[in-house]
């Protein structure tokens, strides 16, 4: 059985035995609390409270700790249909140094919670029964009741959750409010201090943002080889744009055509996109598609996106639209930067495109969009 699960004998005997040490570790806490042996005064009912309290109030802000720096830059577009609390918190904190100002407010509530526990969880008075003087002190007068059980399920539980799921973090009840309680705290100065003395000790060290080791050089260089200045970033760079029959951006041949688009000044959305045969006043304007009878063209793969109201990715746009991205730098940044996130939730019923342009509904597993509030970028994570 156990070679099966992946554990030695020696891995089951650790589970065993931190299982029931943690357990006598709480069973000592409610014993003490129960008995109003605590050091902070009051009724044992309210020692109770205060700990409840005290780390469901840890779980969220060490649990939000790890989501909001594992999706620091995200577009919240990629999870807005299944999870809008989540959506809005990310909006919030993607706001000017919002993180930052989390990460300061959440420090003081940590350390004031952490205080607060061991006032409930500390027992100078508990019986001894006959427990030698060192053993007592280990075990009772260190707080090491209160520091495991906060340690398990104050600050690891939601930690290692928010590792591997983000988003449900972000998307708990209760957790934008969390984030307004640390975010309020920093906006009325209590904390200022830190940024003081931050900025000075960068200063001193010359740790500005040109350091060869600052962390947004470190990404843009991360995996190019050094090459990195036209490389996408795919937390700031959007891959994809909305198209609707109705803007001039998508526009037949036999609809209304005057200007040549590759003279026109104005927004991408204004310039028009000829999707039937690729051509403009008798030029092509798409680039040509090796063995187009066995791949579909640029423009049949644009046309199908529109008409099932779908994202357009900008490389199938010609090269004279402002929004075009040549897709060899898209190809180099998926190479360089790692591969696009799936975790976007959005619609995998898409279509295939004939050589001819002829278009069926199929299940496609690669996703090219985002949702109806805002077009995604999808995030980097880099292998």
């Amino acid at each position: 059985m156990a070679a099966q699960d992946g554990l030695s004998v020696f891995d089951i005997v650790r589970y065993i035995a931190s299982t029931l040490f943690s357990v006598f570790m709480m069973v000592i806490i409610f014993y003490g609390i129960g008995g109003g042996y605590a050091v902070l005064p009051g009724p044992p009912w309210a020692h109770y409270a205060v700990l409840i309290f005290c780390i469901v109030l840890l779980a969220y802000l060490e649990g939000l700790q790890v989501a909001i720096l594992a999706l620091e830059g995200m577009d919240s577009g990629a999870f807005v249909k299944e999870y809008p609390r989540a959506a809005v918190l990310q909006d919030i904190v993607n706001e000017g140094k919002n993180v930052r100002r989390f990460l300061i407010g959440r420090q003081f509530f940590v350390i004031f919670v952490v205080y607060l526990t061991a006032q409930v969880t500390t027992f100078p008075d508990l019986p001894r029964h006959g427990v030698p003087d060192v053993v007592f002190f280990v075990l009772i007068q260190t707080g090491l009741p209160g520091a495991l059980t906060v340690l398990a399920f104050g600050q690891l539980l939601a930690q290692l959750v928010s590792a591997t799921h983000p988003v449900h973090m972000l998307n708990m009840p209760g957790a934008i409010y969390v984030l307004y309680l640390t975010l309020g705290l920093e906006f009325f100065g209590i904390t200022h201090f830190s940024w003081l003395i931050t900025i000075l000790t960068k200063k001193a060290t010359s740790l500005n943002k040109n350091h060869p080791m600052c962390i947004d050089v470190l990404r843009a260089d991360e995996g190019s080889g050094g090459y990195s200045g036209w490389l996408l970033d795919p937390k700031q760079e959007n891959l994809v744009i909305r198209v609707d029959k109705e803007d001039d951006i998508y526009k037949d041949k036999g609809e209304d055509k005057t200007t040549d688009p590759t003279q026109k000044d104005s927004s991408p959305s204004e310039v028009q996109v000829y999707v039937d045969d690729g051509e403009v006043d008798g030029e092509n304007k798409w680039p040509s598609t090796p063995k187009p009878d066995q791949y579909p063209t640029p423009q049949a793969v644009v046309k199908g996106l529109v008409e099932q109201q779908l994202p357009v990715p900008r490389f199938l746009l010609p090269p004279y639209h402002p929004s075009h991205i040549p897709p060899h730098v898209v190809a180099c940044s998926l190479v360089f930067r790692g591969q696009w996130s799936e975790q976007d939730g959005l619609p995998t019923n898409l279509v295939s495109f004939s050589a001819t342009g002829g278009t069926e509904p199929i299940e496609w597993g690669d996703k090219f969009g985002s949702s109806e509030k805002n077009v995604s970028t999808r995030s980097c994570q880099c292998t």
